[in-house]
């Protein structure tokens, strides 16, 4: 995966098609930089089919500005950055085995003129800044987590 703005660009680096690309949840949320938790977040379920086939060395560009959750709360206090995480499920072409992938991320409005929203990975992405954008490594990697935990929770018990 490779985050450039708001487009995701998904990459099949294997040997085997990918088969049925599809959303089937994106989670957002308030992340408190002083606590380390997630408040006034929204997970919501989907299954949706965004790509039929990805052929082994093809890729695929998602527009992750399409597929936030519109978050129905306030701006997120001075001590807090919105989070989001798409989550994306396949199928290997050999076996219809399906995988999971998570895309962590960020998106706040820019600071000064609060127009225009400034994309950013909570994942190592080619050509990001995300290990020095906010306090450091550390509170991403610890909102990456928050987002994972959430998915845990509060997606696995109703997709299975």
């Amino acid at each position: 995966m490779v985050m450039s703005g708001s487009k995701l660009q998904l990459t099949n680096e294997g040997s085997v098609d990918i088969k049925k690309l599809e959303t089937i949840a994106v989670i957002g949320g308030n992340f408190n930089l002083t606590t380390g938790k997630i408040s006034d977040y929204q997970v919501c379920r989907t299954r949706f089919l965004m790509c039929d086939t990805i052929k082994a060395g093809g890729s695929f560009e998602i527009d992750l500005s399409q597929h936030m959750v519109k978050i129905l709360f306030e701006k997120p206090a001075t001590d807090s950055i919105r989070v989001y995480c798409l989550v994306l499920r396949y199928r290997r072409s050999a076996d219809m085995k399906p995988f999971t992938r998570f895309v962590p991320f960020t998106a706040n409005k820019d600071g000064k003129t609060q127009t225009i929203d400034i994309y950013m990975p909570l994942f190592p992405s080619d050509g990001s800044s995300e290990a020095s954008s906010v306090e450091g490594f550390g509170s991403l990697e610890i909102a990456r987590q928050e987002l994972i935990t959430l998915y845990k929770t509060k997606v696995i018990p109703e997709d299975m």
